[in-house]
């Protein structure tokens, strides 16, 4: 398909590359699915004699999840190391991430107050500055690296 083509070399631009989606029954929705296998995985050949280029090679994943329930419920049913296996392992290894980060919030409902929903809002802005700090600095590592050579 065209716009999966267009959209893969899209991400061969990107430093970070950021999923923003509610954990439903356990799972990221289906459509982040289908993208990571339509498009993310879309005419790359697995296994060891696959010598195709990774499409998030030098691309931070990131992935920012809300859930309506508590983690300490999340993690007994074994959620997040479902999603960090299934991300920070498998994902990454595979498309070949340069790193992943993933920010879990929980308990987010329509009766939440607003001081709450302030909180939890500055949590994700200070993830995003770290995570864009480094992508900032690796990149001017990057510039560097190619002007001294």
């Amino acid at each position: 398909m065209p716009q999966n083509i267009a959209e893969r070399e899209r991400l061969e631009q990107l430093d970070v590359l950021t999923f923003v989606y509610p954990v439903w029954f356990g799972t990221p929705p289906a459509m982040l699915k289908g993208y990571l296998e339509r498009v993310v995985g879309s005419g790359i050949g697995f296994g060891p004699e696959a010598d195709d280029p990774k499409p998030l090679a030098n691309v931070r994943l990131v992935q920012i999840s809300t859930s309506s329930s508590s983690t300490p419920w999340l993690n007994e049913k074994g959620v997040p190391s479902a999603l960090h296996t299934l991300f920070d392992t498998y994902i990454a290894e595979v498309f070949g991430a340069h790193a992943t980060y993933r920010l879990h919030l929980d308990a987010i409902t329509q009766n939440m107050g607003e001081q709450r929903a302030a909180a939890r809002l500055r949590e994700v802005q200070d993830f995003a500055d770290r995570v864009c700090a480094e992508a900032n600095a690796d990149r001017w590592d990057r510039v560097r690296a190619k002007s001294e050579s």
